[in-house]
């Protein structure tokens, strides 16, 4: 009987059909996986909720502190351009006038002067740079080819949208002398300034406009 079974066990071995894998693992997404909105980065915190977020924002903890504000003389840096109030450097042109006595007899010039002015962390220097016409009778002895009006640095700091002060002027043909000069600032990029000097032998008056330069 044995001999008579074995084929058959044999043949059924050789056609039975392996068992098949559904794939039904594969489709599966993993457990852990997320979609893309989840791994955006969350957005830049706007804490003063201003409009402003930290990105732009120069002080995210003052709604009254962003791009765009309207800068106060607070020494706060409130449109954060980079400015804190009235600094930066100015260039202008100043219209003076002066009277010098020689021999008994007074001569007038005027003068077109430029200027360049700084003004950083409450301090300020500015330079006004005169060339006389040499042309005009004793301009060479009475005021040289060049005169200077200038403070290197400012005695103290200052603050605010006014400033006076003392004032240098000197001479290339050796002489100087002390100066008046006051600055009022009609916003944080414009400035008028004004001068004087007032000796016995010369007298000099000057006035004109600052702005800050561009970048």
């Amino acid at each position: 009987m044995l001999p008579r079974l074995l084929p058959l066990l044999l043949l059924a071995c050789v056609t039975a059909d392996p068992p098949t894998d559904s794939g039904a693992g594969d489709s599966q997404e993993p457990r852990d996986s997320q979609s893309p909105e989840d791994t955006q980065p969350p957005p830049p915190d706007d804490l003063d909720e201003d409009g402003y977020d930290e990105t732009v924002d120069c002080d995210d903890r003052d709604p009254a502190v962003h791009p765009g504000a309207e800068e106060a003389w607070n020494e706060i840096d409130d449109d954060c351009d980079g400015r804190v109030d009235g600094d930066g450097d100015y260039q202008g042109l100043h219209a003076v006038s002066a009277t010098a006595v020689y021999e008994g007899q007074a001569y007038v010039f005027t003068m077109d002067c430029p200027v360049a002015m700084g003004r950083s962390d409450g301090l300020l220097a500015f330079a006004v740079q005169c060339a006389p016409d040499q042309e005009q009778p004793h301009a060479d002895i009475l005021l040289g080819k060049q005169v200077t009006i200038e403070i290197k640095e400012s005695d103290g700091a200052i603050s605010g949208s006014e400033w006076s002060g003392r004032t240098v002027v000197t001479s290339s043909n050796g002489w100087d002398s002390w100066g008046e000069a006051r600055l009022v600032w009609s916003d944080v990029s414009h400035a008028g300034l004004t001068t004087s000097l007032d000796t016995y032998s010369l007298a000099m008056s000057g006035a004109g406009g600052l702005v800050v330069g561009l970048e």
